[in-house]
């Protein structure tokens, strides 16, 4: 009895010729396999774009208006044109969301709903009319099939082509609506009926879109708790395993997405009893291990902060660094100095570098302030490295460079009118990286003889001052707009 189900025809190979054929017949069937893909994810691309999707339908019912005037006509030429780019859209993404081959392009739309809504949002059954009216279908049809992952191609099909055709009555009503006003633009009846129609028709959208975000927001913050920064919160902690990295990697980058979703790059600051705290400083304390041996007092001055990489190749947190000098006053809900003693500056590696015998206090703050610079109200970096692989540049620029601009724009931003200085303590290969930016730098104190922590190991690093002065032209000249949270 013949069991093979399978009715795809098969060669029977004889001959060396045969193998060509076969190898030919192969190559042709996975250009026109890829050519397939290529123009699913063009479909869904042109139904996603406002200036294709909404530029199309919208044109066509006006140059039929201009012709006709006839409600019926509006009708059929917005719904009709809507079930085409709609139903287009959902066969198409039917396909793309229930292959493993099309990978770019389920990325490129899942990118484009994470921008919208948020990472690992599942759709309420309420919201999804919505999600399919006013962020289209192939929106509404991968977010249920994240849900869904076991729904077949054609279920998926037949779910999409049935939310695009009442998507189309809807337009359908819209498009009458349309051409009864542009019909009868000298009745005040018809005119304000139609106005009222279509305002309500806005109002009701801005609702529908504002209760997609809302209910996408109050999701997220289900999953990513807001600390208080109680000091009996958090306990520091340097050795987080694995699988507490990864949640609190996912958790802020969630978080991240959420409170700025049209971003690609997100900087953190992060309160030094903030559970994301104890993430920075496990990756720290793999880089130097001396951290762990801190003061209390020092990590109650420690302010942490991550740059965050939301573009769908990175989707994590790239990179990181530990501030001292300066803290968020959560009562003022704003960045202040952190303050210092009369026998400590605040900046741990200077204050180290006192505590050898390099020089005192007195010296410190006297040098800086013949030059004209406030070091209360200064900063410093105390550690600055790399989180995971590298990732790709953002309008050129590295993480590491990034990073800075953002620590000197917080000197700026606070403190416009005061000299003040980012101090940071780097190795060669930092330095080699300001040098190819154009950072402009200078020893510590005008000094490159101190005794260090790390003189008597293998890895060397030198302390350094980078003033505002110097390097004003450069970060001034940088547009690059990345937006900041503090948690």
């Amino acid at each position: 009895m013949n069991t093979d189900h399978n009715s795809e025809s098969h060669l029977l190979i004889k001959s060396p010729e045969d193998v060509v054929q076969v190898s030919e017949q192969g190559r042709f069937r996975q250009a026109l396999q890829a050519a397939k893909y290529s123009l699913e994810g063009a479909v869904v691309a042109f139904e996603l774009l406002p200036i294709t999707n909404e530029g199309s339908r919208y044109g066509m019912l006006l140059a039929t208006e201009a012709i006709t005037n006839q409600p019926i006509v509006g009708a059929a030429v917005l719904g009709g044109s809507t079930l085409l780019v709609e139903g287009a859209g959902a066969i198409a993404a039917s396909d793309l969301l229930t292959t493993d081959k099309a990978t770019k392009s389920i990325d490129w739309l899942n990118g484009r709903i994470d921008n919208i809504v948020g990472p690992n949002w599942q759709v309420p059954k309420s919201l999804e009319a919505l999600t399919a009216l006013y962020l289209g279908v192939p929106v509404s049809l991968a977010l249920s099939q994240r849900d869904n992952t076991e729904r077949t191609r054609q279920e998926t099909r037949r779910n999409g082509l049935f939310t695009a055709a009442w998507v189309a009555g809807v337009c359908a009503v819209e498009g009458a609506a349309i051409s009864e006003g542009i019909g009868n633009i000298t009745s005040p009846e018809v005119v304000a009926s139609v106005v009222t129609f279509l305002g309500l028709s806005r109002l009701f959208q801005k609702w529908a879109q504002a209760k997609v975000e809302r209910a996408a927001l109050d999701e997220a913050q289900k999953d990513v708790k807001f600390v208080s920064g109680d000091k009996n919160d958090n306990t520091p902690r340097y050795d987080l395993s694995k699988e507490e990295l990864a949640e609190l990697d996912r958790q802020l980058t969630q978080l991240a997405m959420v409170q700025c979703p049209d971003e690609d790059i997100v900087g953190v600051w992060i309160r030094p009893y903030s559970k994301y705290a104890n993430f920075v400083r496990s990756y720290e304390a793999s880089y130097f291990p001396e951290v762990e041996n801190v003061s209390d007092e020092d990590e109650d001055s420690t302010l942490f902060f991550a740059l965050v990489d939301t573009r769908p190749e990175s989707s994590r947190v790239v990179h990181a660094a530990t501030i001292t000098g300066l803290q968020y006053d959560t009562s003022v809900n704003q960045f202040t100095s952190a303050g210092s003693t009369k026998k400590e500056t605040g900046f741990y590696t200077v204050d180290e570098l006192i505590k050898l015998g390099n020089f005192t206090i007195k010296d410190f703050r006297k040098f800086y302030k013949d030059r004209g610079i406030d070091v209360s109200k200064s900063m410093a970096v105390e550690t600055n490295f790399r989180i995971g692989e590298r990732t790709e540049p953002y309008h050129y620029l590295k993480m590491a460079d990034i990073a800075y601009v953002l620590f000197y724009r917080m000197l700026e931003k606070r403190l416009p009118k005061k000299e003040t200085v980012v101090f940071a303590t780097v190795n060669q290969a930092s330095i080699d990286s300001f040098n190819r930016f154009g950072i402009e730098f200078e020893p510590l104190m005008g000094r490159t003889d101190f005794v260090t922590p790390e003189s008597d190991e293998v890895r060397d690093s030198i302390p350094i001052a980078l003033t505002r002065d110097a390097n004003r032209d450069l970060f001034g000249n940088i547009d690059l707009s990345i937006p900041e949270i503090v948690v």
